[in-house]
């Protein structure tokens, strides 16, 4: 909404405040900035518009998260599975170097 200058400058002048020409060169300045004003309505919508956002990238981390759990217990079962095949024949070795040793 574009600042109304007159308006502005009669408001400065009020009560002695400013001198008429301070009161319009300040209604200038103003007028001159990109003062952009929002409505209640625009601060609904963009309060709507962040909400949304926030729940899409509440459920994209849930989303993440669940993929990325499922590879971590994949690769922690394959990993057992590696112990377990090589670890069995480790200890027999280790058992049968015991028993001829204490033997």
């Amino acid at each position: 909404m574009p600042l109304d200058t007159l308006q502005a400058a009669k408001r400065l002048q009020e009560d002695d405040t400013f001198s008429p020409e301070q009161a319009e060169r300040i209604a200038e300045i103003l007028s001159d900035m990109d003062v952009v004003s929002a409505t209640a309505e625009d601060l609904q919508e963009m309060e709507t518009r962040l909400s949304q956002r926030l729940d899409r990238a509440g459920d994209e981390r849930s989303t993440l998260k669940e993929q990325l759990t499922d590879r971590f217990e994949a690769r922690i079962a394959q990993l057992e599975r590696r112990l377990l095949v090589a670890g069995v024949p480790t200890i027999a070795a280790i058992v049968a170097i015991l028993n001829y040793l204490m033997g």
